[in-house]
């Protein structure tokens, strides 16, 4: 059986792996200040609960955005595991070609959900992760990782817009009746769903467009340097794009694929 590991901002997910096939999942929220040995209980009693032997692993893979927990976790996988967990970075080989001006900079949780897309399926594509920042990574038809941007996530803004004000509550995130708001808890809510979809779809659009022109541009160039290379134009719909949370899917309207465990298939 393999560990699978993913350290967030907000939650730590598990995921156990047995004959390629992920058995069991399970999420944690962050908490820089616990022990080893409290991580430890934890996995006693999460894996004892769906009868997993702590002694029955043959490894253990972590991707982690939160150095500070890394050695905790990794003292806990080894004293109650009997695994030191491998870590997921720029150095280990993952076949992702990171083409960022410093790949040192690229969050472990970016490559992992980049190398799940590719491998399950395939480029061109867009990776979305809507997590505590709402990432778009750009991948080309031969795995390479090109780059993209970072968002606010949406449950961060809202919580940004709730504590620097003095009035406005914390609210369920839901897609109200009308975008037309009658009240302050339906006008946070179609402030957060209508405009983070608006935002999702546009960057979406603009990253198509730019890696169209792009391409098309490269080929341009190249053909006046006398080579015959047939043009062919990236479509990054064909990949489809990959969505790792399902607030919005319901209101996009575009074509892609949700995939919530989509991390742990890199991390497999």
């Amino acid at each position: 059986m393999l560990l699978a590991i993913d350290v967030g901002n907000t939650n730590i997910k598990l995921g156990v792996y047995d004959k390629n096939e992920l058995k069991h999942s399970w999420r944690l929220s962050v908490k820089v200040v616990r022990t080893a040995d409290e991580i430890g209980i934890l996995f006693a009693g999460l894996f004892g609960s769906k009868s997993v032997d702590l002694k029955n692993f043959d490894g253990v893979i972590m991707s982690s955005v939160q150095p500070s927990l890394n050695y905790t976790i990794e003292h806990a996988c080894e004293y109650y595991l009997g695994k030191r967990p491998i870590m997921v970075g720029v150095g280990i080989k993952t076949g992702l070609n990171i083409k960022y001006s410093n790949p040192q900079e690229v969050g472990a949780d970016r490559i992992v959900n980049s190398v799940a897309a590719y491998k399950l399926y395939g480029g061109p594509c867009i990776v979305v992760d809507f997590g505590t920042a709402t990432t778009f990574n750009v991948i080309s038809p031969r795995g390479e990782f090109m780059g993209g941007c970072i968002a606010p996530g949406i449950i961060t803004g809202l919580e940004a817009l709730t504590n620097n004000t003095a009035k406005l509550p914390r609210v369920e995130i839901a897609k109200p009746d009308s975008i037309i708001a009658k009240s302050t808890v339906t006008g946070l809510q179609a402030g957060m769903v209508y405009g983070s979809t608006g935002m999702v779809k546009y960057i979406l659009q603009k990253l198509k467009e730019e890696r169209i022109c792009r391409r098309q541009s490269h080929c341009h160039r190249r053909t006046q340097r006398g080579h015959t290379r047939r043009r062919r134009r990236e479509d990054y719909r064909r990949g489809g794009q990959v969505f790792d949370a399902q607030r919005l899917e319901t209101h996009l309207r575009y074509e892609y694929l949700a995939n919530i465990n989509c991390k742990y298939s890199a991390l497999y």
